[in-house]
């Protein structure tokens, strides 16, 4: 690989559930892989302080990587695999594609009659996208002005230091019960069990995620989607179809959870946002919780603490009575 890609300084990384420690799968490209001691999402451990440079500075991610096509020269095989990606767009909608490089997904969008927009960090290529799609071209969310029926990520959450974060804030921008759509290298894929780090979606020094179905799946229902449908039509490929998840509110009791979170934003200590977390437990469910749901309730503290999930989340969630053992964050990845 390139200096400009190498020659950084490397921090450690911390999973998506908080965990530090890791079990080692090897190293490729100067940067170490492992699996989360805690969870098992298996991710790159050690990333550049300035990270988000390979994609917002100069051309070295959209043209300079030895090996890889430059996007400004792939756009028309981009529109082909475009059109495998999700054939049976719905004209008469608003879509925003996220990350969407050289525009080729708003392109086919946009004549198949949808109203496409995207987001590109890199200047020049947002640049370059605006005008090979006419359409609007976003360099960040400031400027972005939703609601949309349909936001896309195509190979672009395996790149974003915080995933549920980015989601989070992308739900934001959906209609009530719209569409989110991930795309993104499979670690189920049975060629990474056979290839390991030989796998070709295997890049560490752009890759800080390789979600297997499991981890996206806990991903995308923290962030408040819920999956309607998991699809591989592109080899090595998994593609997840998540509704917007319509919170409900309520009067008297929402007013109580509200006063009890906000006092949570006082407290310090892991002990007092679960404490915190027990009375509105309490609130919501009319008893006190089983010590298999406490338990729940005490690793969402641990995730409100180091930043996982934010208190809004945690209300809602509360609110609708999923944070029960079945649907909560003990189970948040499901079946191992």
């Amino acid at each position: 690989m390139t200096t400009e890609l190498s020659a950084h300084r490397l921090i450690p990384s911390r999973c998506l559930c908080g965990a530090v420690a890791v079990s080692p799968v090897g190293a490729k490209d100067g940067r170490p892989v492992g699996r989360c001691a805690r969870c098992g999402l298996l991710r790159t451990c050690s990333v550049p302080e300035d990270y988000l440079t390979l994609y917002t500075s100069g051309d070295v991610y959209h043209a300079g990587r030895p090996g890889h096509v430059p996007y400004r020269d792939r756009f028309d095989h981009d529109r082909t695999i475009a059109a495998l990606r999700w054939p049976k767009l719905l004209s008469e909608m608003r879509l925003l594609d996220v990350g969407c490089a050289n525009g080729a997904f708003v392109r086919h969008a946009a004549e198949q009659g949808v109203s496409a927009e995207g987001v590109e960090i890199n200047p020049g290529m947002a640049a370059w996208a605006r005008d090979h799609c006419d359409r609007p071209i976003h360099r960040s969310w400031d400027t972005v002005r939703g609601p949309f029926d349909v936001i896309t990520y195509h190979d672009v959450i395996e790149h974003v230091v915080n995933p549920v974060a980015e989601l989070t804030r992308a739900r934001e921008f959906l209609r009530p019960g719209g569409l989110i759509v991930i795309d993104t290298p499979d670690a189920d894929d049975p060629r990474f069990e056979r290839l390991g780090l030989s796998w070709h979606h295997m890049k560490p020094q752009e890759h800080l995620w390789f979600f297997s179905e499991r981890h996206l799946r806990g991903v995308i229902e923290r962030a408040g989607f819920r999956i309607d449908q998991v699809d591989r039509p592109i080899e090595g490929k998994i593609v997840m179809y998540a509704r917007r998840v319509t919170r409900r509110r309520g009067g008297a009791m929402s007013n109580r959870i509200r006063t009890l979170t906000n006092a949570a934003a006082h407290r310090k200590s892991e002990a007092e946002l679960e404490e915190i977390l027990v009375e509105v437990f309490s609130e919501v469910e009319g008893r006190q919780p089983r010590p298999d749901e406490q338990r729940g309730l005490h690793e969402a503290a641990e995730w409100v603490k180091t930043n996982q999930i934010r208190w809004a989340l945690v209300e809602d969630g509360l609110r609708d009575r999923t944070w029960t053992v079945e649907d909560g964050p003990r189970d948040l990845y499901g079946p191992a």
